[in-house]
């Protein structure tokens, strides 16, 4: 049982070091900023901008189909 205890004492030692070096270097280096991104107003504006043209062949073949009557 002692064996047993010292392998998994030795396992949770060699985890905290991981962690605690990795946290370390992560404090030092740290990640670089990413800069703003408007693609997600890109991408509400495209679509508008299909929602617009599709309302506008909406009116479009309504107002065909109202002369043909």
């Amino acid at each position: 049982m002692g064996f047993l205890f010292s392998v998994l004492s030795y396992f949770a030692c060699l985890c905290a070091t991981v962690i605690l070096i990795t946290a370390s270097v992560a404090y030092i280096f740290p990640a670089p900023a990413v800069p703003h991104s408007n693609a997600v107003e890109v991408n509400a504006q495209k679509h508008t901008k299909a929602q617009r043209s599709a309302r506008a062949v909406a009116r479009q073949s309504a107002g065909q189909a109202a002369e043909a009557r």
